[in-house]
């Protein structure tokens, strides 16, 4: 359970970096329909990301390879930080609904 819920919430900051948002509108309403993620929240999803998958002894700690099946662990890590990876590089993202 914990390593999914890891792995979601993973996704989850990823899509801030480069990430745009979508505002549906009517012909009436007034406002950008697409923004850019701010610059903080970008600026942060990133130090979020190298901090906790991409430094290697927070990513390899006993503690963490523990909660993920012990002859797997290493992988599982390695795969999420290549997947995070590839998503950053093969932007644009889709826009984002605002809710």
């Amino acid at each position: 359970m914990w390593w999914a819920s890891t792995r979601r919430y993973i996704g989850h900051v990823t899509k801030w970096v480069g990430g745009v948002f979508e505002t549906p509108k009517t012909y009436d309403q007034a406002g950008a329909v697409y923004e850019a993620a701010p610059a903080d929240k970008q600026r942060d999803a990133v130090v979020f990301l190298h901090k906790h998958l991409f430094q290697t002894p927070v990513a390899a700690r006993s503690s963490v390879l523990r909660l993920i099946r012990p002859d797997n662990g290493v992988a599982a890590v390695a795969r999420l930080q290549d997947n995070t990876l590839s998503s950053l590089l093969s932007r644009p993202a889709p826009a984002h609904d605002r809710k």
